[in-house]
């Protein structure tokens, strides 16, 4: 996720899914998020890699990806679920950082308008991130 500092014409993939309370996890309402993959990420170790990893948010709920040990293409393919009221106009929120062993660095961040995906349908979205410094 990210251009500019973050990443040389990079992004990620992530495919929002709206459930409804039926059918969601626990009978909640949410996004059942698949987070798919990021693309010449920018190197944050002495290495020249990153160990990338995302935050993603919609208002105050979030779920953290797994980090990926040595890449500036990681590959996550994992799924997420964040609950979210129905009505909620609030933006997925994706922020990309390197882990380190004592802290983490900012990699880079966007949001998107989810209030477009339609209940129980999947929609593939490319992040181009706002190009800024954390």
């Amino acid at each position: 996720c990210a251009h500019g500092h973050v990443a040389r014409e990079g992004g990620a993939v992530v495919l929002p899914q709206k459930k409804a309370p039926s059918v969601a996890k626990g009978s909640i309402p949410g996004f059942m998020i698949n987070l798919q993959r990021g693309e010449n990420l920018f190197p944050r170790d002495k290495n020249g890699l990153s160990d990338p990893f995302c935050i993603l948010k919609i208002g105050k709920n979030s779920a953290k990806s797994k980090y990926v040990r040595e890449t500036l293409n990681p590959e996550w393919i994992e799924e997420m679920f964040i609950a979210c009221p129905d009505d909620s106009t609030e933006p997925l929120y994706v922020e990309v950082r390197d882990w380190d062993r004592v802290s983490t660095d900012y990699m880079g961040s966007c949001s998107v308008d989810v209030t477009s995906v339609l209940l129980n349908q999947k929609k593939e979205i490319k992040l181009t991130p706002k190009n800024e410094q954390g």
